[in-house]
């Protein structure tokens, strides 16, 4: 670690984005984590707990839909990277994808319980698919924004925090969907009530940044050549350091979103017996335990990011998570269920500044690309990114849903689970995340792109084509 804070650039008052368009940038987030996030999440609680829709047809549409939405992404990202519009490369596509994806959300949720299992299938995947073709239209383009707001190396992973800040309040909210539906007479129906309600905020959040953020490299760009998707996705692919962050997304989303998911069905028939409205509550306020330490952590990982730089901010994260899990073998417990939300607290910082540093290392990594290419491309990198990021979901989701089938697991036994079938999912729920992030430290040690890098890479851009 470096100790001596004398040794990093200071950021310019130039480069110095205001409180308000910060603020205003991210309440797209709220779209940007609920769309994600919300259909994987409440899958495996109206298909399979409630329709009885096996756990391996529920993996597989997931991976379907997510699957297309990765190859969609790199087309979005081509098509806004060569857009020349009088509005801009980005905010257009921005505004369009909040509407599409806020009437396309409810028809999700319109499966009845008198269709059989294979109808639920097939209309839970088409209309999973068309919203996830109109989140594709707003996210990489949204995401590719907050890599154009500045310049400057420490200013990026402040824009990456309020983003995140907002992004895990938006979390509590998800985590409290489960007892919102189990509010209902019929969790079913009342999963459609909601999704109406959630419409309405991806369209209020979701347009704001296409309405006022300014896209400060949008004139530069607009100069450059525009580049074929196949040209594109090759001249991303080339770069070392961006294959060494998708390999860290992976092992992310592998090591916390699979044990996560876990972590409900561990709730729900380990903790509570089957007692689906007494596990919604736990983990409402487990998912409030969680995203509250979240947020409270951003300052620290922006500290530790400003003082030591973002790898050793990585370094921190990865340790968290792992003690977070750990302390699992003590908090688990039937006996005392708040120990549930006692270990959604710990684990709450270890899924936060994972994601800061990340989007302020493929900030950093455009920078190296125009340098190397002439073109900026910011784009093309958020939506492969994506991709990295939508497979590892795909991956994650079909393989949890297989592994939960094989460990012996049967919705329709509701308290009656074997206790073979337990011991596996509790297993799982523990040691995965520590595994994936003995991964994570190897790719950390790996990574050149440093702070010293970066900033002399910005003053021979700035030499060649001016100050953006």
């Amino acid at each position: 670690m470096r100790k001596n804070p004398a040794e990093h650039y200071q950021t310019a008052d130039a480069d110095k984005v205001p409180v308000a368009s910060k603020l205003i940038y991210a309440q797209g987030h709220l779209l940007s984590v609920i769309g994600n996030h919300v259909v994987m999440e409440m899958a495996g609680i109206i298909l399979n707990v409630n329709l009885f829709v096996r756990p391996s047809l529920v993996g597989l549409a997931g991976t379907i839909f997510r699957l297309w939405s990765a190859f969609a992404d790199p087309v979005v990202g081509n098509l806004s990277d060569n857009s020349r519009s009088t509005y801009g490369r980005r905010r257009p596509f921005i505004v369009l994808g909040a509407l599409l994806c806020g009437f396309t959300f409810p028809l999700i949720w319109q499966v009845r319980r008198e269709w059989g299992e294979f109808q639920v299938f097939s209309y839970f995947l088409v209309s999973s698919l068309i919203f996830y073709t109109a989140y594709a239209i707003f996210s990489v383009p949204y995401n590719t924004l907050a890599m154009e707001m500045s310049p400057d190396y420490h200013e990026k992973t402040r824009i990456m925090a309020w983003r995140e800040m907002v992004g895990k309040t938006s979390f509590i909210l998800v985590g409290w969907l489960f007892f919102f539906t189990e509010s209902f007479k019929d969790p079913v129906s009342g999963m459609r009530w909601v999704s109406l309600g959630l419409a309405v905020l991806f369209i209020a959040s979701g347009v704001l940044p296409g309405l006022f953020i300014k896209e400060r490299f949008y004139k530069a760009a607009s100069r450059q050549k525009k580049i074929p998707l196949r040209e594109s996705l090759k001249a991303t692919l080339s770069s070392g350091s961006f294959r060494m962050v998708m390999g860290m997304v992976v092992l992310t989303l592998i090591g916390s979103w699979s044990a996560n998911y876990f972590g409900r069905y561990i709730n729900i028939y380990y903790i509570f017996e089957g007692d689906t409205h007494a596990a919604s509550v736990i983990e409402g306020w487990m998912r409030t335990a969680e995203m509250g330490a979240a947020v409270a952590s951003i300052p620290m990982f922006t500290w530790l990011s400003r003082r030591f730089g973002k790898l050793s901010a990585l370094k921190v994260n990865a340790g968290i998570v792992v003690f977070a899990a750990l302390s699992r073998f003590v908090l688990v417990n039937p006996a005392h269920p708040w120990g549930m939300v006692a270990n959604a607290a710990l684990t709450g910082p270890g899924g936060t500044g994972v994601w800061i540093i990340l989007g302020s290392l493929v900030a950093d990594i455009c920078d190296e690309d125009e340098l190397k290419t002439g073109c900026r491309r910011e784009g093309s990198y958020t939506s492969v990114l994506q991709l990295a990021i939508t497979l590892g979901f795909s991956i994650a989701y079909l393989l949890s849903n297989i592994v939960l089938e094989q460990t012996g697991f049967d919705a329709r036994l509701g308290s009656a689970q074997s206790a073979s079938a337990l011991t596996l999912m509790r297993g799982i729920y523990i040691l995965l995340p520590p595994i994936a992030m003995i991964g994570m430290f190897w790719i950390i040690s790996r990574y050149q792109l440093d702070e010293a890098r970066c900033h002399a890479i910005r003053l021979e851009l700035e030499q060649r084509r001016g100050k953006l």
